[in-house]
């Protein structure tokens, strides 16, 4: 079988054997090439200079010859691929055609594991495998393509590896605690504060063009008004049937319509949790449940953008649920804030009264903004870096920014126009806490550890554990 994961179910005290190097779907240059047809054909088809028919015989042409192309290629690239399991039990890669790369991922150190059906892959039943760990540099690797069930199959086999219980292709029994309706979703984008702004602006230049009989108006407003409409149609199809499941090997995040995405976050790899709502969402009760994830590419890629989001939206009580499960033993509801001091309303006239530093001994949190509202959180453990930051005019009035850095992702931890002196004192302290908390962390193998006594909830019943359904 190709890209099915072999081997029978080990205990946590068996030891790993090498498994026989495997090829991807042998359907994988087919899919490859597949995906250029249509964009050759609109090329050459709208490009003009001859009569439409005769457009149409060369962009097929061009399509079909680029297609050859490109599946020959893929083809010696699939040939040159290979995956196994090392007698660690550590997933290798093998790759390159005149350069041989040789890839090896610490499972012990999973970030997450996302299973992806883009669209020309679905149509040869395909799904793309990403693998994150802990590192720098290329610390992920891509199987594109496996069949769709193999996928899935080797997803539970890693996550069976990385908690310590050894191999198996079962999946962990899980509790749906999450879910965003389509009519939900599209309504809270609609409303979202920034494509509130750019609609309002939108109808001002057309009314201005109407008006004048400006033309420059209307162009203005063609690209105020689209941009807002495309961002809001990208990722209504990125976040439909948006699903957030917990279960033994941690969260499952299932979404999208065209392409699909499932993405497992085990437990402990969440580095910082963000809440974000803006002035309509606040209205309603609604937050954006943000994540920043170890070995997640960087902001501007387009899969990074999906999987470092927990939740699109949702209410408050179902927000905390979910993070609950990503931030153990840390209520977000009963986080006690200390403010900033009268003279940052100087500095800060609009969101002075919304700043404020919060400290627990599991996790600092930060808040901050006026229209748009942020909350931050970071467990001490995931702390890599602090830093003091002071312009001309805090310098004056005594105050400073905080900031405390984490993997890259989305969510800045930053507390902004505190007391200097407050400042230094929460540096210095969160350096020392972060160092012992990096010294006891344990979000390896985490199958393996001790159960927390306090958490008795059942996950389902055919076993394991976890918190109740907060759907």
């Amino acid at each position: 079988m190709n890209g099915q994961p072999s081997g029978a179910l080990q205990g946590p005290g068996a030891t790993p054997t090498e498994s026989a190097p495997r090829h991807l779907h042998p359907l994988t240059p087919l899919a490859h090439a597949a995906q250029v047809i249509p964009v050759a054909l609109a090329a050459v088809v709208f490009a003009g200079g001859i009569s439409f028919a005769t457009r149409v015989y060369i962009g097929l042409a061009v399509a079909i010859g680029l297609a050859c192309l490109v599946a020959g290629a893929t083809y010696l690239q699939w040939q040159r691929f290979t995956f196994f399991f090392d007698d660690a039990g550590d997933l290798r890669v093998d790759s390159g055609i005149l350069q041989r790369n040789h890839k090896k991922l610490q499972l012990s150190r999973l970030q997450s594991v996302e299973v992806n059906q883009p669209f020309w892959a679905r149509l040869f039943g395909l799904a793309e495998l990403t693998v994150e760990v802990a590192g720098a540099g290329e610390s992920n690797a891509q199987l594109r393509y496996l069949g769709a069930g193999d996928a899935h199959e080797l997803r539970n086999d890693l996550l069976a590896r990385a908690a310590g219980i050894g191999s198996t292709t079962e999946a962990a029994p899980e509790t749906v605690i999450a879910t965003v309706g389509p009519g939900e979703l599209l309504l809270a984008l609609l409303i979202r504060g920034q494509t509130l702004g750019l609609f309002v602006l939108t109808g001002a230049l057309l009314t201005v063009a109407f008006s004048t009989g400006g033309v420059g108006a209307l162009a203005v407003a063609a690209v105020t008004g689209g941009v807002p409409v495309f961002a809001v149609v990208g990722e209504f199809l990125r976040s439909y049937g948006f699903t957030v499941a917990r279960s033994p090997d941690g969260l499952r995040v299932r979404r999208g319509l065209t392409s699909t995405v499932a993405n497992t976050v085990p437990p402990g790899r969440v580095h910082a949790v963000g809440f974000v709502s803006g002035p309509v969402w606040r209205h309603l009760g609604w937050v954006r449940v943000l994540v920043d994830l170890g070995g997640t590419p960087g902001s501007g890629d387009e899969r990074a953008q999906g999987s470092t989001v927990l939740l699109p939206v949702s209410s408050w009580p179902v927000a905390l649920e979910v993070v609950r499960h990503v931030l153990p033993g840390v209520d977000i509801a009963a986080l006690h804030f200390e403010g900033t001091v009268p003279a940052a309303r100087y500095r800060a006239p609009l969101q002075y009264r919304r700043i404020g530093v919060a400290i627990t001994p599991q996790v600092l949190a930060a808040r901050r903004g006026w229209l748009t509202q942020w909350l931050s959180v970071v467990p001490h453990g995931r702390v890599q870096s602090a830093r003091i930051t002071r312009g001309p005019w805090q310098r004056k009035l005594a105050l400073a920014d905080l900031h405390l850095d984490t993997v890259p992702g989305p969510v800045s931890v930053r507390v902004p126009h505190m007391p200097e002196a407050r400042v230094r004192a929460v540096l210095e302290a969160e350096l020392d806490v972060a160092a012992t908390a990096r010294a006891r962390d344990d979000a390896t193998r985490w199958m393996t550890r001790r159960p927390d006594p306090h958490d008795t909830a059942p996950i389902d019943e055919t076993g394991g554990r976890g918190g109740v359904d907060g759907s």
